[in-house]
């Protein structure tokens, strides 16, 4: 009795698969980019092991909350746009996608400049402390 080999089955160059235009993993493309229908934009999102949620979110300048702090360590701070958070947000909604009805699209922010961000969104620190 010898070794069969089975790894034929999962080779995917021997079963190719294809998804349908409007699922989850071949999404259609991206729509134009519409500040109006986004109402934050989240930059960048950092869980500290249990302890506290750092966030940088950019809020649209019409729905812009203030500056806060409570006595528990939570605050919400005004930062500048740095060219670095162009990357960041590229980064992170370059594979996203969103769901509309029944079918998948890329997220509209991919075609949006970073200049039009700036210009429509104002990017917010906010800091997040876990209660017991």
């Amino acid at each position: 009795m010898g070794y069969r080999d089975y790894s034929y089955r999962y080779n995917k160059k021997n079963n190719p698969t294809s998804k349908e235009l409007g699922s989850y993993y071949n999404p259609y493309p991206a729509g134009p980019f519409e500040p109006a229908c986004i109402e934050e934009i989240i930059v960048f999102s950092q869980n500290d092991h249990g302890y506290a949620n750092t966030s940088l979110i950019a809020y649209r300048d019409g729905n812009v909350s203030k500056e806060s702090k409570n006595a528990a360590g939570d605050y919400a701070r005004r930062v500048k746009w740095l060219p670095t958070h162009e990357f960041m947000i590229k980064k992170r909604y370059a594979k996203l996608s969103e769901k509309a009805g029944k079918k998948w699209f890329r997220h509209s922010v991919n075609n949006a400049s970073f200049e039009q961000i700036k210009k429509h969104y104002s990017l917010f620190e906010v800091f997040h402390k876990y209660k017991e």
